[in-house]
């Protein structure tokens, strides 16, 4: 956070900085930089909003809500606040709405894999904190089976608690961490101990039905099993791949 306030610091009155305005830190931010400030917000108007499922840019709509290819509503933000970047660099609502619509989710971050007879994958590999696992579930509405594990970075898995009682199956464990993630989400949610990546692929295949999503989001880092989140990421698509479509 310190360091972006010091590149706002040196912006000058040509630049455009754009701030969320649902952030109370951002809002310091605006006091402290001579750029043009817009602002986005999913609460309320502003520069660029959300009203209710609809996407709105300086007084217009840009867009709705459901025509955003990819999930979550942390990626709502996201498109607010390109589509005014975007706005600042001459283009019209038009082709804003049409690059965002044809747009694809970078790898590892809530990357729609495959779906094998009704269940979906999703590879949130990039997930690698409890605050990022918390925005992946939000994204869906239910019916998941979550891998979580690895690495642990000190964090507090018991956030995630009431929402993986609230929305998913069972919680598939992976991984160094899996012992703490255990005894802080024990009583949430149905706990199966997978160990390796390959074992959490094959317990959530058998066991998930259509309509259910399969979602790897680890709230760890890597390094136990990995080399990276990246090689994580591959590795779990890779087993998504070669699972066959009968169980």
């Amino acid at each position: 956070a310190a360091a972006k306030g010091r590149l706002l610091e040196t912006m000058q009155q040509q630049d455009l900085a754009v701030l969320n305005a649902d952030d109370p830190v951002c809002a310091e931010y605006a006091r402290r930089t001579r750029a043009r400030v817009q602002m986005f917000s999913s609460r309320g108007e502003n520069d660029a909003w959300l009203s209710g499922e609809k996407l709105m840019l300086h007084g217009r709509l840009l867009m709705e809500a459901g025509e955003i290819p990819i999930r979550g509503r942390h990626n709502v933000e996201n498109v607010l606040a390109a589509a005014i970047a975007a706005a600042g660099a001459g283009l019209l609502h038009e082709q804003i709405a049409a690059g965002v619509r044809t747009f694809h989710a970078v790898e590892h971050r809530l990357e729609f894999v495959r779906n094998i007879r009704g269940v979906d994958f999703y590879n949130d590999s990039k997930a690698t904190s409890v605050d990022a696992t918390l925005k992946a579930i939000d994204a869906f509405p239910g019916n998941l089976w979550v891998i979580l594990g690895g690495k642990d970075k000190g964090l507090d898995y018991s956030a995630l608690r009431d929402p993986l009682t609230a929305k998913a199956r069972a919680v598939i464990l992976i991984g160094a961490a899996a012992g703490k993630i255990a005894a802080q989400l024990d009583g949430a949610v149905p706990l199966i101990d997978a160990k390796t990546m390959d074992q959490a692929v094959a317990r959530a295949y058998t066991q998930a039905q259509a309509g259910d999503t399969v979602l790897l989001a680890p709230a760890c880092a890597s390094f136990d099993q990995f080399r990276s989140f990246e090689h994580r990421g591959e590795v779990f698509k890779q087993l998504v791949w070669g699972l066959g479509d009968r169980r």
